[in-house]
């Protein structure tokens, strides 16, 4: 890493984050609790967002999933910011579009997915500020699919970890021709995960790859990049001009560094067009992973297209 720049002036669009909805945050909760090492591992980002001690949030998680998952959505929902507040702080960090994720679990716990209605209702007045993404899993696909084109939606969400079914998979086809037709994003989980219930290596980018092969037209975005398997995602992105890579979970300042030196690499290079900045879940804080972006020795034009511009055209916005 080379000398610090100052901040950029730049507006730019997060890739993901979560919206501060009741019917989202409890989800979120059980979600975390059922998914074992999410809360052990996620426990300090959280704790850090909900101002408490990072040992409740791990004395939590030896409580059954049941009872962690309740507390941990009453403390998520009794602090949640309203959706004024939490639009002005993103403001306040420069960010001046959000892409929100649905999910859908599919049958990985006997929790329900968050409402989608709900939360396309909430997001509806903020289409010139947020985006929604369906959350989809097989088995329910076609239903979901047709109920977010009915809501106006333009792509969709997938976690093949959750349902132990890889996004090479025919189950899959279903989702992606529909999305490849439509000219929607496919946002997919890419990249290990916390879960021992499902196979390790199931976010492989291999899988993406396969999507890639038969759909060319289709847009997607590896959700964590690919790590730790970041040199297999350059790959894939580069033999796929219409595969790219957000940073959610990940930190900026680390992209020189270690594993994420693949991406550094390539995205200051002829990857420049694929980087998509993300600040990730709950408790992360746009501001100051905006400002490690910044900090990185690049280019003005490297900056503004992870910023901003590389999301930008993927959205379709001006």
């Amino acid at each position: 890493m080379g000398s610090v720049q100052e901040a950029d002036p730049t507006p730019a669009i997060d890739m993901l984050a979560d919206l501060p909805l009741a019917t989202w945050l409890n989800y979120h909760a059980f979600r975390l609790a059922y998914l074992g090492g999410y809360l052990r591992a996620f426990h300090r980002v959280l704790a850090r967002g909900l101002g408490v001690e990072p040992r409740l949030l791990l004395d939590w998680s030896e409580l059954n999933a049941d009872d962690a998952g309740a507390r941990l959505a009453e403390a998520l929902i009794e602090r949640a910011p309203t959706l004024d507040a939490w639009l002005a702080a993103r403001t306040a960090a420069g960010i001046v579009h959000t892409v929100v994720l649905h999910e859908d679990p599919g049958t990985a716990f006997p929790v329900p997915p968050a409402d989608l209605e709900v939360m396309a209702e909430a997001a509806a007045p903020l289409r010139d500020r947020v985006s929604l993404l369906a959350g989809i899993a097989p088995g329910r696909a076609r239903e979901t699919l047709l109920r977010a084109e009915a809501l106006g939606l333009r792509g969709v969400a997938a976690s093949p970890f959750m349902v132990r079914i890889p996004a090479s998979d025919e189950a899959w086809e279903e989702v992606w021709r529909f999305c490849d037709e439509r000219g929607w994003v496919a946002w997919v989980h890419t990249s290990s995960h916390f879960w021992s219930d499902s196979p390790a290596e199931i976010g492989h980018p291999r899988h993406l790859e396969a999507v890639a092969r038969r759909h060319p037209n289709l847009t997607l975005i590896a959700g964590h990049a690919g790590f730790p398997w970041t040199e297999a995602m350059v790959e894939v992105a580069r033999a796929h001009p219409r595969v790219f890579y957000d940073l959610s979970t990940l930190r900026p300042s680390r992209l020189p560094q270690g594993e994420l030196r693949p991406l550094w690499d390539a995205a200051t290079g002829q990857q420049s067009d694929r980087l998509l900045f993300a600040a990730g879940n709950l408790g992360s804080d746009p501001a100051k992973l905006l400002g490690e972006l910044d900090g990185l020795s690049t280019s003005p034009e490297v900056r503004h297209a992870w910023r901003y511009g590389n999301a930008a055209r993927l959205l379709g916005l001006k």
